[in-house]
């Protein structure tokens, strides 16, 4: 009998199934991955998730808070934004130098400024303490911020450089909400100054979103 007819036989009568044997193979390892990728599904989205979590607790924070703050002068008083980053108090650099003078043009790229103010030069970058006026760099308390599009300093700008750009005294205390240029003394404003200044610190305390 030859080899053929011999596997034809046994195959016949069930001793040899070649063909049963590697579909029940076959389906053992499908049935085996389908678990497994499911696990490392599983194990992938945790990964992401712990990921993404550590990230969001470890990226540094940015609070933002909205504030008001008062210029004096002898016959006038002026209120431009503030803002609080960092537990900083910044001012917007634009409408601060406008207090004193007019800008005669700017030049703004990318992260950083430079102003023409009357005939002197101011240069600042973004995320940077160090600002030059003229010749001679003088650095703040904190570093230069743009937020929402305008360029940001910190208050204590004011005694820095502002201070060098007018001739009129500059008297203002770190932390406050107030500044006093030329003439005048916190004890010289009208009481109903006071009283509108205080009202308007307490409404504009609260955090915005």
């Amino acid at each position: 009998m030859s080899t053929a007819s011999l596997f034809r036989r046994r195959a016949a009568s069930g001793h040899l199934d070649i063909a049963g044997e590697h579909y029940e193979k076959g389906t053992r390892l499908q049935s085996l991955k389908k678990p497994l990728n499911g696990s490392w599904r599983r194990l992938l989205l945790s990964l992401t998730a712990l990921l993404c979590g550590l990230g969001l607790l470890f990226w540094p924070a940015r609070t933002l808070r909205s504030d008001s703050f008062v210029f004096y002068f002898p016959n006038a008083r002026h209120v431009i934004p503030l803002e609080v980053i960092d537990n900083t108090q910044y001012l917007p650099l634009l409408q601060v130098l406008n207090q004193v003078g007019t800008l005669n043009g700017l030049t703004e790229r990318r992260n950083n400024l430079k102003v023409a103010f009357g005939d002197r030069h101011i240069e600042l970058h973004d995320g940077d303490p160090r600002v030059r006026l003229d010749k001679k760099t003088s650095i703040l308390a904190a570093p230069v911020r743009v937020s929402n599009g305008k360029w940001m300093v910190p208050t204590d700008f004011l005694t820095t450089i502002l201070a060098r750009l007018t001739s009129q005294d500059v008297e203002y205390q770190v932390g406050t909400n107030r500044v006093f240029i030329g003439n005048i003394k916190p004890g010289s404003l009208p009481c109903a100054w006071n009283r509108r200044a205080t009202a308007r610190s307490s409404r504009f305390s609260s955090p915005t979103r």
